[in-house]
């Protein structure tokens, strides 16, 4: 008699889809079996992209289908809306939308946040939506936002550029590469989002009231930032497309050593969220304030200072060839 292990159905659950990974691979066909170069601080290698950033029952136990279901929609429109962007062609304004729309879940539905709410993931992750659309996103306005009320909002006041790099430096990318900022200390709404979309594009999600997206590319500098906030931003790895060169495996493994274990934590009354601290995203050459009035009243310094000192990396050996960061 032979005997199988059967394993259940939606047991293994990515909180960052393979979909968006697998294009860090540096295959030209990337797939959910390709691999990537991974840095967790001591150790580099490569491994399936597959086998990254999922935990058994990470959502639901109790009904696991239904919780994978919650991201179908978006992930499917995720590599259409990517497939346009590498033609060169332009997306359609739906595709636009649902690029905010995932912008914004991949930072809501991952592991950055301890969940102190006495239920499965899937509950946290509802908890932290509602808290994001009634505070960071609508300000209060709504004590219980719709998602008709949410979608107006994201389409009046919302849009997203995507910024190549020409100058062959190549993004990054981490298990939490969602960023989040927002732009002016006394103002707790969210203003910008940046997400690297391959080694070759980034896209940038901003509110128009506050702040304007003025070119479609980077410079090596904007590429050095960029790459930095994602090692601050990752939880215990970062990613790439070719290996890391020894100098910058030595930089961000000293960063991750003085990690903290969660970004924050959620329970059933409140959520505690991370962004970034504006004056990261002071420095952008792509970035221009369109609410002078914030610099008269102090909200942004007159005087912005330097954030980071940029290095160009050498080249890290692949499998691929030459890759080069900013970082």
């Amino acid at each position: 008699m032979l005997e199988y292990q059967v394993v259940p159905a939606y047991k293994r659950q990515h909180y960052l889809p393979a979909v968006y990974l697998k294009e860090f691979s540096g295959d030209r066909k990337p797939t959910r079996n390709s691999l990537i170069w991974r840095y967790d601080g001591s150790l580099s290698r490569q491994v399936p992209v597959e086998s990254q950033c999922a935990e058994d029952y990470f959502y639901s136990k109790e009904r696991p289908a239904e919780a994978e279901k919650v991201f179908h929609g978006m992930e499917n429109l995720y590599p259409k809306f990517l497939a346009r962007v590498k033609a060169k062609q332009n997306p359609t304004g739906y595709e636009y939308f649902g690029l905010i729309l995932m912008m914004l879940d991949l930072h809501l539905r991952g592991a950055a946040y301890l969940n102190e709410t006495g239920g499965e993931g899937i509950a946290a992750y509802r908890m932290r939506f509602h808290a994001f659309k009634q505070q960071l996103l609508l300000g209060g306005l709504h004590e219980s936002p719709t998602d008709d009320q949410v979608a107006e909002h994201l389409r009046a006041c919302w849009r997203v550029r995507v910024l190549e790099s020409v100058s062959g430096n190549q993004f990054l990318t981490s298990d939490h590469p969602s960023a989040w900022a927002s732009l002016f200390r006394h103002r707790k709404q969210l203003d910008i989002v940046v997400l690297p979309l391959t080694p070759r594009f980034t896209a940038v999600a901003f509110d128009k009231r506050v702040v304007d997206v003025t070119t479609n590319c980077t410079t090596a500098e904007d590429e050095g930032r960029l790459n930095r906030c994602q090692v601050v931003q990752a939880l215990r790895a970062v990613y790439t497309s070719a290996e890391l060169d020894a100098e910058n495996r030595n930089w961000v493994g000293e960063i991750f050593a003085k990690k903290r274990q969660n970004k924050g934590q959620v329970n059933r009354n409140s959520w505690q969220a991370t962004l970034l601290d504006g004056q990261h995203f002071r420095e952008f050459s792509f970035l221009r304030s369109v609410t002078p009035e914030l610099v008269n009243a102090g909200e942004i310094p007159r005087e912005r200072p330097q954030l980071f000192a940029t290095a160009t990396a050498g080249c890290g050996a692949g499998r691929n060839g030459c890759a080069r960061w900013a970082i």
